[in-house]
């Protein structure tokens, strides 16, 4: 799954670490998000990158408000 793109369907809530603090932002509709690492399990947060900055998110919220694209369906 490392590298697929999925563009969201819904809000969905990611979480960033800039500075060592961790801080809740939302991801919106129509954003195209690109995996960076392999989910270990179902529940299990993963890193992805969204608009050049790396966020984790639940791999549940991924596969339940997301829809993979091909690589040149656009940018992350």
């Amino acid at each position: 799954m490392r590298g697929c793109r999925f563009r969201l369907k819904t809000r969905t809530l990611a979480l960033e670490r800039p500075e060592g603090q961790t801080s809740a932002v939302y991801l919106h509709p129509g954003d195209v998000i690109k995996v960076i690492d392999n989910p270990s399990n179902g529940d299990a947060l993963i890193d992805v990158e969204w608009s050049g900055r790396t966020v984790m998110m639940f791999y549940r919220d991924l596969l339940e408000n997301g829809e993979q694209v091909s690589d040149a369906a656009g940018d992350v």
